[in-house]
Parts: structure tokens; sequence; C-alpha cells
């Protein structure tokens, strides 16, 4: 599994220690998990969770198959209006729903 750039600062400041952070999915990455109080010195994969001094995966929000579709499928780059129409599928629908949508 290819791995982007690690998660960037919120408006130039490192976000909230006390609060766990998610990157928001903007410039065509797809979604990371930080921890609360979690130092992060290297690149976060695509789709983890990380926790700790230094930050290490805890996990991963899909299985690896599925984040290689997800990858696959780019939905970050689509279309404004093809986004706005499958809004709720992207924020709770499968990998597999989010398939279907495509090719709707």
């Amino acid at each position: 599994m290819k791995q982007t750039s690690a998660a960037k600062l919120v408006n130039g400041r490192a976000p909230a220690p006390e609060a766990a952070w998610r990157d928001p999915c903007r410039s065509g990455r797809p979604r990371r998990e930080i921890a609360a109080k979690s130092v992060v010195a290297l690149d976060v994969p695509p789709y983890a969770i990380v926790a700790g001094n230094p930050a290490r995966v805890v996990r991963y929000r899909h299985s690896e198959a599925d984040i290689q579709r997800l990858l696959d499928l780019c939905w970050w780059d689509w279309p404004i209006e093809q986004v706005t129409k499958h809004a709720r599928v992207i924020a709770t629908g499968s990998v597999n729903d989010l398939s279907r949508a495509l090719v709707a």
C-alpha cells in the first residue's frame, strides 16, 4: 500500500492536544485519524488510526483490499455535483456502495 504525506497543520497550527483530530480529506488525500496528544513525526498511511509519542499505527479503518479500492475510486476528485448527489453514500455507505455510486 502506498503512503502519502503526513497530516498537515490546521490553520497553520497543530491540532488541539486534548482532542483527537481527523484529517479533513482535502487536497486529494484520504482521511487519517490522529489520537489526542499524539506526536506525528512520520507519514501516516491512508485510512490509518495513529496514537502515541511517537505516533504509530494502531489500526486501519478498513481492510487493505478496501483501502486500495477507495484509493482507486478517488471519490475526493469527483465533480462536486457527483459528490453532492452521493453524499450520504460517501459519509455512511460501504466501499461496495461507493463503487456502485461511481457507475450510477
